[in-house]
């Protein structure tokens, strides 16, 4: 039991349960309503989330303690209430062990491709919320996949629009009430992506592909998308071509928040390829040219050894073509 807020307008609630959860009523209403809980006299919320286990009773005896104060016919106008995440098709769960935490995803290389905060985003965000998101290394890795093949194709865009000459058309911009629509459906993120990559193709004539892509391998994308009210004043502008491509494509990165992202540019020395999230050390080369040497005499134990080490540090190492080792953070 807890006595109840000092507010006069809470006076005479006395004691109440955890059950009640009043703390919740009483912020939202003091913060989120025009004059606060003196000013809350029939008022409501505009917008309520929670995972779908605050259904009952957390969210129920909030619309009733509310109801009950304001005299209003509800707590909140709109209800959101995303499923649980399934970590490989059980229950997210610390006690079992069916949990990743940040800190192990981001920087990991699955199959050869480097997990970043961009592709767990995407991971995270891509199920509809009305569905249980699963999580799994596959579909992280296939996120990956997916946010380097959007900042491929925003590649091509900018090199285009530093190259007019180049003869390339994308129709993004113009599937661009299609692409939202899908948002405006109870916020259908898999639909709105889905739609996204049908609508990010390009017609490009066959003596230009690899011109574009060459030049698209040299641009610097920007760290974070043009504003909303830029973008749609760049789309809306009487200037057709691929700049209304381009805001466009800010316009649904700011929905999505991953392709116009800070990257982190690989380290390279002689003996190895440090990955970002790892730094080369006097330390670690010594240990990788142990192992070098190790492998040239055909002693695999003590190079088993040597791996192992480097992975109790927190590095896991992949042999390259041509003789250097990958290193990247285990």
């Amino acid at each position: 039991k807890w006595d109840a807020p000092s507010h006069p307008a809470l006076q005479g609630w006395g004691q109440g349960y955890p059950g009640w959860h009043i703390e919740c009523t009483a912020m939202a209403l003091d913060r989120l309503v025009p004059g606060g809980l003196d000013g809350a006299g029939g008022a409501q919320i505009d917008l309520h989330s929670g995972g779908e286990d605050n259904i009952f009773p957390h969210h129920e005896c909030e619309i009733a303690q509310s109801c009950a104060f304001t005299g209003a016919p509800g707590f909140a106008r709109h209800w959101f209430h995303p499923r649980f995440l399934m970590v490989n098709g059980k229950k997210m769960s610390k006690s079992k062990g069916t949990f990743f935490t940040p800190r192990e995803l981001i920087g990991r290389v699955i199959d050869g491709v480097r997990i970043d905060e961009p592709a767990t985003r995407l991971e995270l965000i891509k199920t509809h919320y009305r569905a249980n998101a699963d999580f799994s290394l596959q579909g992280l890795k296939d996120s990956a996949r997916m946010v380097a093949r959007w900042r491929k194709d925003a590649a091509r865009m900018q090199a285009i629009r530093e190259n007019p000459h180049l003869d390339a058309q994308f129709h993004l911009a113009d599937g661009l009430k299609h692409i939202a629509g899908a948002l405006a459906r109870d916020l259908n993120i898999s639909a709105f992506i889905e739609r996204f990559n049908k609508s990010l193709t390009s017609s490009t004539r066959m003596d230009m592909i690899g011109t574009i892509a060459r030049l698209a391998d040299g641009v610097s994308l920007p760290t974070c998308p043009m504003s909303t009210s830029e973008a749609i004043a760049l789309l809306n502008s009487p200037q057709q071509g691929i700049d209304r491509e381009w805001a466009a494509l800010h316009l649904i990165d700011n929905i999505l928040g991953v392709i116009f992202w800070p990257t982190q540019s690989s380290q390279e020395t002689s003996i190895a390829v440090y990955l970002p999230g790892t730094e080369p050390s006097d330390e670690i080369e010594t240990l990788l040219a142990e192992r070098r040497d190790a492998k040239k005499t055909k002693d695999f134990a003590r190079s088993d050894a040597i791996r192992d080490q480097l992975a109790s540090m927190g590095y896991a190492i992949k042999d390259m073509p041509g003789g250097r080792v990958e290193v990247g953070p285990k």
